[in-house]
C-alpha cells in the first residue's frame, strides 16, 4: 500500500478507521475504543510500501532545503515516529484514567517539545486568511438593554464560573469557538430555535495558523503533508470521538483534545506565517476540528463544516474580555438576530434560512472588536 492509497482510504466514509467515531460496543470506555482503532491503524501502517516509507522519511527535508536553517537536529523517520506518538498517547490516557494530570501534562508537553519542538512541529496545520467565521448565542439578551461586541465574543472574564468543560476546554476557562458557517454553529447549538438567538460574522485581519485536527483540506498534499497527517492520525482519532454519555459530569473524550489546548496555549502564534513551508510557522492561533454534531460526513474537505478554538492568554483578568491578544486578531459584523419572525419555524424551514444566509455574498460590514479589559 502506498501513503496516498492510505490517505484516500481514510478519507472514505465506508472505512471504519473514518470520523464520525462512534461507540460500536456499550461496554467499551474510551480508552478501549481508541486502543482498538489504533490497533486497526497499525496494521495499515504496517503495510505501507518500503518505496513509500522511504519517500515520507525525506519528505521534510526535501521541503526544508530551502529553509535550512529550520532544519531538526532530529531525523524524520516515520515509522519510528508513530510508534512514539501512539506509546506518548497511550501513556498519556493511563496517566489521566489514574487521575495523575500533572504528571500526564508532563508527559504530553515534554514530548512535544522535547529536540526543539521537533513533534510540534510537524503537527498537522491549516493556514487561514480570508475565510468568514461565524458564532450563536442562545436565549440571547443584550448587556445593558443594548446589544455590544462583547455579546458574541468569549465569555468574559467575571463569568468564568459559567464555562463548563468542553471539547477544547477546562470548567472556568472561557474558550472563544467559531464556527466555518452559521449551519455548522447552528448544529453545534444543537438547532435552536431561530427566534431564540443572534449570531455574527467574524473575519481574521492577519493570516492565521490552526492545528488541524481534521481532515486535511489540500485537494493534492505535499508527502510532508502526507507524513504529518498519517503519523498523527491516532492523536486525531482520539480527539474525534463521540462523546458516550454527553449527560454525565466527566468525559473521558475531552481527555486528551483539552491537553491538546494547554499544549498549544503555551505555543501561541508569533508573526504571519509563511504558506507552504513545515517547520518554519512557529506557534498556532488555535485548533481546528470537525464537527462532531453535524450530520455532513460526506465531504471531510470542507473548512466550512469545521469548528475552531481560539483561547485567551489574559484570564488572570477580573473583567471583560481578551482585548491583548484575541480581539486583535478579529473584525466583525454588528450582531443580527431573526426578530422579524412572526413565528417559530420547523427545523426543515430553519435550516434553509440558514443555508441562504451562508450562500449569501454579499459583501458585509465588518468593524474592529469593541470590548473592554479590567485587570
Amino acid at each position: 500500500m502506498t501513503h496516498q492509497e492510505l490517505y484516500q482510504e481514510l478519507l472514505n466514509p465506508k472505512s471504519d478507521l473514518v470520523y464520525p467515531f462512534n461507540y460500536d460496543n456499550e461496554s467499551k470506555d474510551y480508552f478501549d475504543y481508541w486502543s482498538d482503532l489504533v490497533e486497526k491503524y497499525k496494521k495499515k501502517i504496517d503495510n505501507l510500501s518500503d518505496e513509500s516509507l522511504k519517500t515520507l522519511n525525506k519528505a521534510f527535508e526535501k521541503e526544508l532545503v530551502k529553509h535550512k536553517e529550520y532544519m531538526p537536529t532530529k531525523r524524520h523517520n516515520f515509522k519510528a515516529d508513530f510508534d512514539e506518538i501512539c506509546i506518548t498517547i497511550e501513556e498519556f490516557l493511563k496517566l489521566c484514567y489514574m487521575n495523575y494530570y500533572e504528571d500526564a501534562y508532563k508527559l504530553l508537553f515534554e514530548f512535544f517539545t522535547r529536540h526543539k519542538d521537533f513533534y510540534l512541529k510537524m503537527l498537522p496545520r491549516i493556514i487561514v486568511e480570508k475565510n468568514v467565521f461565524y458564532r450563536i448565542r442562545p436565549d440571547f439578551k443584550p448587556s445593558e438593554g443594548k446589544e455590544q461586541d462583547g455579546d458574541l465574543f468569549h465569555l468574559p472574564f467575571h463569568l468564568r464560573h459559567k464555562a463548563a468543560s468542553t471539547r477544547y476546554g477546562f470548567l472556568g476557562y472561557p474558550v472563544f469557538y467559531l464556527a466555518g458557517s452559521l449551519q455548522t454553529a447552528w448544529y453545534e447549538m444543537n438547532c435552536p430555535d431561530l427566534k431564540s438567538f443572534s449570531y455574527a460574522k467574524f473575519r481574521p485581519k492577519n493570516t492565521l495558523s490552526f492545528l488541524d485536527l481534521g481532515y486535511p483540506i489540500n485537494k493534492e498534499p505535499k508527502d510532508w503533508e502526507y507524513y504529518s497527517f498519517l503519523v498523527f492520525y491516532p492523536l486525531i482519532m482520539g480527539c474525534l470521538i463521540s462523546v458516550k454519555h454527553p449527560d454525565d459530569p466527566f468525559k473521558p473524550e475531552y481527555m486528551l483534545p483539552q491537553f491538546m489546548t494547554k499544549i498549544i496555549r503555551e505555543r501561541p502564534q508569533k508573526g504571519s506565517p509563511e504558506f507552504g513551508d513545515p517547520s518554519t510557522n512557529i506557534g498556532f492561533a488555535g485548533i481546528v476540528y470537525m464537527s462532531t454534531k453535524s450530520p455532513h460526513k460526506d465531504n471531510l474537505e470542507d473548512l466550512s463544516l469545521r469548528n475552531f478554538a481560539l483561547f485567551p492568554r489574559n484570564t488572570i483578568c477580573r473583567e471583560g474580555h481578551d482585548k491583548k491578544y484575541l480581539s486583535p486578531m478579529f473584525e466583525m459584523t454588528d450582531i443580527k438576530t431573526f426578530s422579524d419572525l412572526s413565528e417559530s419555524l420547523s427545523k426543515e424551514d430553519s435550516l434553509e434560512i440558514i443555508k441562504d444566509i451562508d450562500k449569501n455574498l454579499l459583501k458585509d460590514e465588518f468593524h474592529s472588536i469593541n470590548v473592554t479589559l479590567k485587570e
